[in-house]
């Protein structure tokens, strides 16, 4: 009896059909079975992507709400690079989150704190940008100092200075090895940690759509590998039942 169907050629199986046939849906299946799982491999990677990403913004929202365990009567000065508004994006360089900064989370006034940890005062800021005089404000002395904010006759230590804005309290911080502070409201933190809560809720909205994605994935391929399986038993019985054919 001919036994070209095992080799897939122009035999029949025992549903029937022919071995070409059943090579062609043996060979699909597979093709399907490995787009599917390149499509699972990507889907999984976004879903670890998300997940880093809601733990940043989770981490910096612990961080904010210790700022604000550290504020007296609702205010406080911190570290300008602590009061930043931080977005997250995923990073492929690194294969981590990126934080991008956007401005501060508050409109406060700034100072600088030297490497002693002691703040800048008027008359001291003066003497490290004496070209940039207009950027302190209040610009006039105040008791007990004379024009430059610095120390009167009467002994008394200048009084803190305060910026404009951050690039002029920067210079000032480079030029004598210190850094930037700014005074935040506890409102702005608080507005601050309810905007990053907001992106937590829509990255966990997002993986949830994403988790349903996978399923349907997951589920799609359960199929074929069932389909390849039928294949398969069935390329077999065809097989076995030729074999036992030619023993008659």
């Amino acid at each position: 009896m001919p036994v070209d169907g095992i080799s897939g050629t122009t035999g029949t199986t025992g549903a029937g059909m022919s071995g070409d046939l059943v090579d062609i849906s043996f060979r699909v299946a597979l093709l399907q079975v490995q787009t599917l799982d390149q499509e699972i491999g990507l889907r999984l990677t976004e879903m670890e992507q998300l997940n880093e990403l809601r733990e940043a913004y989770t981490d910096r929202i612990g961080e904010l709400r210790e700022l604000i365990g550290g504020l007296r009567d609702g205010r406080g000065w911190v570290d300008a690079a602590t009061a930043q508004r931080l977005d997250f994006a995923w990073d492929g360089t690194s294969g981590g989150p990126r934080a991008d900064a956007d401005g501060m989370l508050c409109s406060g006034s700034f100072q600088v704190v030297d490497a002693d940890g002691s703040v800048v005062t008027r008359w001291e800021a003066h003497a490290l940008a004496s070209d940039r005089a207009d950027m302190l404000t209040p610009v006039g002395p105040e008791a007990g100092e004379d024009a430059t904010g610095g120390p009167a006759e009467s002994g008394r230590s200048g009084s803190p200075a305060t910026f404009r804005g951050y690039e002029e309290a920067q210079a000032v911080a480079e030029a004598c090895g210190g850094k930037v502070q700014i005074q935040v409201l506890q409102s702005d933190v608080e507005r601050e940690i309810e905007r990053l809560q907001d992106q937590v809720d829509n990255l966990g909205a997002d993986g949830e759509l994403g988790m349903l994605g996978l399923n349907r994935l997951l589920s799609r391929r359960t199929q074929v590998l069932q389909l390849t399986s039928n294949i398969m038993s069935s390329t077999h019985q065809t097989a076995m039942a030729m074999i036992a054919n030619l023993k008659v």
